[in-house]
């Protein structure tokens, strides 16, 4: 470059030189020329790039980066295609490529060109001015020369600062090609002279814009180089002077590669985007949009305002319009699996922004803070306006069916996935979601959520008109109950009419009844003041719907597997008239409201049962068709859920009148606690009276005393029809309860002699009389007697111990006035004194000798008065008042003698 320095001298000594020989008349001649030079080589050099442009350089064998030179645009675009080849096959077709590479190119003539002109021209000038002679002004000789000396110096500078300054512009491009840091030009006159010149001729205009393409130049390929670290690429392309042409290039391209075809109306539409100030709105977009939680999954997360200050820059830039559609389909499968495809064709993209961006807001508002679709307030201007927003969306207008589907697949229960939904309007989708956001606003989709605590009066008459103003809803309402169904213990397949016009005040009419019906199911006894509240409601309107009626037996089979469990089967009547299903359905309801109003529904024990609620109960069940032809199963029901041991005998009588359905509750009621048959007859006197009052309750008692007979437990000689049945089963109960108490090995099932040694007869000093109270008891009498009897000595096998010759009355005792003590209390009596104090099994006793030595027999002074008398003791006296036990006793003294 000290070369470039030395050349400048040479000028300027030349130029000096030569107009201090020219003087200041031909030297300003001279200088005038070298102007008009100057402009006709600015004027030239325009019109040379025009003719250069397409010339063919092919006969010269030129070689640029190892491809050869044929035409400049075409090197040009060789060079781009070897870069970006990509694009290299759609080059040909860009309209702003092809313009962009046309100013290129003249831009690059015109300075070759020009530098050249003036490196050819200037010095022919000034040679002709050197060697022909003209007129002299009257000047003073050595002025003349100074004057002269001054504008040759002024000329050659000029000169200079117009090559240098081309020199300059190509070597700092150079510098930039070359990814150097500072400019390696030396030449002082390069530095002085800057970059003005090249400037005005490697440049451009668009638009009406003056582009120089040096700047341009040089801030890409500083981009470039800073492409990793720099955060700012948006922001240093919206400040290029060449933004625009090069911006519509890039798109166009982009549309190309992209297989578009692009018309004049399409191109045109390209070039009229305004890019600098589209590319600012994009950094200050993108500067926002570094500020949220990219990482996020729940976008509703993200801060409101942020979201709004992105939506206002991004929907200034109408280059989204064109190539966000395009950019979606490339980069969205990158970042969400959508399960399903989307349609986002002719949508304006602006527009959309702005309206996602509305919506957001809306969304944040209503209070939603994940994608469930039903976590909303329930605001009606706020919804209105979001489904406004919806419906003015061209994505989803697209798409609204595919989305719509995909929701209901995917957000819906699996019950209602078959709901159909066509044509949804503007109105239509607003009434759905506002039915949402009121169904939300009382926390249906809560957990803890209750129909019985959500169907006040006032929200029945809302759900009804919700689902009236609603075409889809009306035309899934089977669906759609079902949904309200899932969650409820009210669970039924729902029968719809067909021919009923839900809009209508009769269509309302038979919702409003429906559920007025379905609220008054509940079994969480907290609400059981609101269930008694709906129910009487319900029965003082004493009316059904069609609806109803249609689900009748739906409905009452609801309530009969809902009481009584649902393995439980039953007998229906059969078909029933409206009238015949209006009344057995209230009926059941009246049941039902018993069962609340007692307790019974919650607790599952007649035990929370009144007198009253069974006096009303039973004259509800008395009603009941269906309780009256499935007695027999319900009895043998609750029977068989019970403790008690008579499960296998069948009930008699099944017309009951209403006192006898009340007398056997309360027999119930009583049963309840008895865990086993021991318990049954250690109950109360007063409590067995009410058991025996229930005429079912006493003939199941009567037959399982006859089971206990068959068995060999007890011993029965009353015939079934026996009129004394009614005082025997309370003197039984009575006696039962008498032996176990005093007997702990002892059950019903096992009654023996053993019980002998724990009650009392009646003797003398004992104050009281067990037996009495025992044998008051036909059935116990037998049976004691018959155990008696199994002791009997059999002479011809010797088995045995008791000799037994006793007539049938013998064994009672007398009647009065006399009293006299029958053989079995004599026996009692007898056993007792032979067996004191000792352990003995008497159902198969042996009598010892020693202990019969023992035994008092009056001949001895017991009381200590000296005197031996019938007041000393005397046992054996009253042994041998039983003349079983005497006739024994003979029986072994012979026995013993005769051995």
């Amino acid at each position: 470059m000290i070369l470039f320095d030395i050349c400048g001298l040479l000028l300027i000594a030349l130029g000096c030189s030569s107009g201090y020989f020219l003087g200041f008349q031909k030297g300003m001649t001279r200088f005038f020329f070298f102007i008009i030079t100057v402009i006709a080589g600015f004027l030239l050099a325009e019109i040379f790039s025009s003719l250069a442009y397409n010339f063919d350089f092919s006969n010269h064998n030129l070689k640029v980066s190892g491809i050869r030179l044929r035409t400049l645009p075409g090197l040009l675009r060789s060079l781009v295609a070897i870069y970006v080849p990509e694009i290299a096959k759609h080059l040909n077709e860009a309209y702003y490529f092809n313009l962009l590479l046309s100013d290129i190119s003249k831009a690059i003539f015109r300075v070759v060109f020009f530098i050249v002109w003036i490196i050819i021209a200037v010095p022919i000038i000034d040679c002709v001015f050197l060697f022909k002679k003209g007129k002299v002004f009257k000047f003073k000789k050595g002025w003349d020369k100074i004057y002269g000396l001054v504008l040759g110096f002024i000329q050659s500078f000029i000169l200079i600062v117009m090559i240098s300054s081309s020199f300059n512009g190509i070597y700092g491009l150079k510098t930039s090609f070359e990814n150097k840091e500072e400019n390696p030009t030396s030449a002082l006159t390069m530095k002085l002279s800057g970059n003005f010149m090249f400037d005005r001729l490697f440049k451009t205009d668009y638009r009406g814009e003056e582009i120089l393409f040096r700047k341009d130049i040089e801030s890409l390929y500083s981009l470039q180089k800073n492409f990793q670290a720099n955060e700012d690429i948006l922001i240093v392309l919206a400040d290029l002077e060449s933004t625009e042409i090069v911006s519509a290039t890039i798109v166009e391209l982009y549309f190309l590669s992209k297989g578009v075809a692009l018309d004049e109306e399409m191109i045109s539409s390209i070039g009229k985007i305004p890019y600098r100030k589209e590319l600012k709105h994009l950094y200050d977009a993108y500067q926002l949009l570094k500020e949220l939680d990219l990482k996020e999954k729940n976008l509703l997360n993200w801060d409101e305002n942020i979201i709004q200050n992105i939506s206002l820059h991004l929907s200034q830039c109408s280059i989204l319009d064109f190539v966000c559609s395009y950019l979606i389909y490339d980069y969205l499968p990158n970042y969400i699996n959508l399960s399903f495809d989307i349609n986002i064709d002719e949508v304006l993209w602006t527009k959309e922004i702005r309206i996602i961006s509305e919506i957001f807001g809306i969304l944040k508002s209503l209070g939603i803070k994940n994608s469930a679709i039903n976590d909303f307030k329930n605001d009606q201007e706020m919804i209105t306006h979001f489904v406004h927003l919806l419906f003015e969306s061209d994505l989803f207008i697209n798409n609204q069916e595919v989305l719509i589907n995909h929701y209901a697949t995917s957000y819906l229960p699996e019950e209602i996935r078959l709901i159909q939904i066509n044509n949804l309007s503007e109105t239509e989708l607003a009434n759905i979601l506002l039915f949402i956001a009121f169904l939300n606003e009382n926390d249906y989709f809560e957990d803890d959520f209750v129909w019985t605590k959500f169907l006040t009066d006032q929200n029945v008459e809302k759900m009804v008109e919700y689902i009236s103003q609603s075409n889809i809803l009306i035309d899934n309402l089977d669906l759609v109950l079902r949904l309200f169904f899932l969650d409820s213990v009210f669970k039924i397949e729902t029968i719809i009419l067909p021919d009923v016009n839900w809009k209508l005040d009769s269509g309302k009419t038979e919702l409003k009844c429906f559920f007025e019906l379905f609220r008054i199911f509940n079994i969480e006894k907290k609400y059981q003041k609101e269930v008694l509240t709906y129910c009487e409601a319900f029965l003082r309107k004493n009316e059904i719907s069609a609806l109803i009626y249609l689900n009748s037996e739906s409905i009452i089979d609801y309530l009969i597997h809902r009481l009584l469990g649902k393995d439980f089967t039953y007998l229906k009547p059969d078909s029933l008239d409206s009238n015949r299903v209006k009344t057995e359905l209230m009926q059941l309801i009246r049941i039902y409201q018993e069962l609340v109003k007692s307790e019974v529904l919650y607790t599952k024990s007649l035990k929370s049962m009144s007198e009253e609620n069974i006096s009303a109960f039973s004259r509800n069940l008395s009603n009941s068709e269906f309780f009256k032809l499935n007695f027999d199963l319900l009895f043998n029901y609750f029977i068989l859920k019970s403790n008690l041991p008579f499960k296998d005998i069948s009930n008699p009588k099944a017309d009951l009148t209403e006192k006898e359905i009340s007398d056997l509750l309360i027999a119930l009621r009583l049963l309840e606690d008895v865990k086993d048959e021991e318990e049954l007859f250690l109950l109360e006197k007063a409590e067995i009276d009410k058991i025996l009052n229930s005429e079912i309750i006493f003939l199941i008692i009567k037959d399982y005393l006859y089971q206990l007979d068959s068995e060999n437990h007890l011993v029965i000689s009353l015939s079934y029809e026996d009129e004394t049945w009614k005082e025997e089963m309370i003197n039984f109960f009575t006696g039962v309860k008498l032996i176990l108490e005093k007997n702990e090995n002892i059950g019903i099932r096992n009654i023996n002699l053993n019980i002998i040694e724990n009650i009392t007869t009646g003797y003398i000093g004992e104050d009281s009389d067990d037996l009495t109270t025992i044998i008051k008891s036909r059935i116990l009498f037998d049976t004691i007697i018959a155990r008696i009897y199994s002791l009997k000595r059999d002479p011809n096998t010797r088995e045995g111990v008791l000799i037994i010759d006793i007539y049938e009355e013998d064994w009672f005792d007398g009647p009065p006035p006399l009293m006299r003590p029958g053989e079995l209390r004599n026996f009692v009596r007898g056993l007792q004194i032979i067996y004191k104090e000792l352990e003995i099994d008497l159902n198969n006793p042996v009598l010892h000798r020693e202990r019969l030595k023992e035994i008092s027999a009056g001949t001895e002074d017991t009381n200590g008065d000296g005197i031996i008398d019938d007041t000393d003791d005397n046992d054996l006296r009253e042994i041998i008042k039983s003349k079983i036990l005497s006739d024994t006793l003979i029986f072994l003294m012979y026995e013993e003698i005769t051995t």
